[in-house]
């Protein structure tokens, strides 16, 4: 197996862990140059995307404190499914409230301005909100 094989194994198990994707997905990302051992997860195709999932991880960081992680779920997700026109997070049903309380834009009187992230919508899955 050459050095080149052996990297992108090496990133598409590192991809695996990180988003639970299959090791498959991840290998040919890998293989196609999308994500390497160093950035596991690739980028997403557009700025206005990569700016949105910016400021969801600044805007987590900023309201969840370390003490309300639960079950090991950073931020309050459980999986995170990255796709190159967006990003599908699986959220912990006991932080689902609070996460969703703190990400989503809303105008906050007592602040006097918007909160949350702009431009954050959340979509159906069937009988589910990814």
């Amino acid at each position: 197996m050459s050095r080149r094989t052996d990297n992108h194994h090496r990133a598409a198990t590192i991809c695996r862990a990180a988003t639970g994707l299959p090791h498959r997905t991840c290998l040919g990302w890998a293989e196609a140059g999308l994500i390497d051992y160093r950035q596991p997860v690739p980028d997403a195709e557009d700025e206005a995307q990569r700016l949105l999932e910016s400021l969801l991880v600044a805007e987590l960081a900023d309201g969840l404190p370390e003490s309300e992680r639960r079950d090991g779920a950073l931020f309050g997700f459980t999986s995170a499914r990255p796709a190159r026109t967006g990003l599908s997070l699986g959220l912990h049903p006991a932080m689902a409230d609070r996460v969703l309380s703190t990400v989503l834009p809303r105008i906050d009187e007592y602040y006097g301005g918007l909160r949350g992230v702009p431009g954050l919508r959340i979509v159906p899955a069937g009988r589910s909100w990814p």
